[in-house]
């Protein structure tokens, strides 16, 4: 993630820091930073370098890419929170995998794949991914999802993998498979839709 935070950085600063328990002073000191280099950040005067701004977000429990201007959910996502959705569950510490998938002996899994919480594969509808019903799929937690990826997403009590496009303001979900049809969200439909995070690989069943 290359990008610096945009105009709106002062703005949410400090929409954040005004709902929190924090001030200019007890934030700084809690970041090791000084009253005045967060009084610059809230005038726009100074902008944090990247782990900076993601040392404020973690201190005011605020998504980073939401601090950062982008348009995602102002909530951080608490993995204790997320495990809540049906059919999800913690990462190992390390998990390793093997090296091939038996189904497909030419298709390499990565031996080591981060993840924050693991997902087994809740139907066939991303066959062209090679992902079948019963995989054991790793999530990296994120709310900035970007066009084209393969995301896990809650839609009511229900966990998809979708291939995740944005249409203006409206969320298209794409299935790789033609027995389950395109989801599109828009207007209040996208209240009903949450984010959990990327697909970052997977372990194929063995049958």
């Amino acid at each position: 993630m290359g990008s610096s935070p945009g105009s709106s950085f002062p703005q949410r600063l400090r929409e954040a820091l005004e709902s929190s328990v924090h001030n200019t002073s007890t934030l700084g000191a809690k970041l090791g930073l000084s009253r005045q280099t967060i009084s610059a950040y809230l005038t726009g005067a100074r902008v944090p370098k990247e782990p900076t701004l993601r040392a404020l977000a973690e201190v005011l429990r605020v998504s980073d890419q939401w601090l950062m201007g982008k348009d995602v959910p102002r909530a951080r996502l608490d993995p204790a929170d997320i495990l809540a959705a049906p059919g999800l569950g913690t990462a190992p510490a390390l998990q390793k995998k093997p090296l091939f998938s038996m189904q497909d002996p030419a298709l390499p899994v990565p031996e080591f794949c981060p993840c924050d919480v693991t997902l087994l594969c809740p139907d066939d509808s991303m066959q062209n991914e090679r992902l079948r019903k019963g995989d054991m799929l790793y999530i990296r937690l994120t709310p900035h999802i970007e066009n084209d990826q393969l995301a896990a997403v809650q839609v009511g009590n229900t966990v998809l993998i979708r291939r995740w496009y944005r249409k203006g303001s409206a969320i298209l979900l794409q299935s790789g498979h033609p027995a389950f049809p395109p989801l599109l969200f828009s207007g209040d439909e996208r209240d009903g839709l949450r984010p959990i995070g990327i697909v970052t690989g997977f372990t194929a069943r063995f049958d």
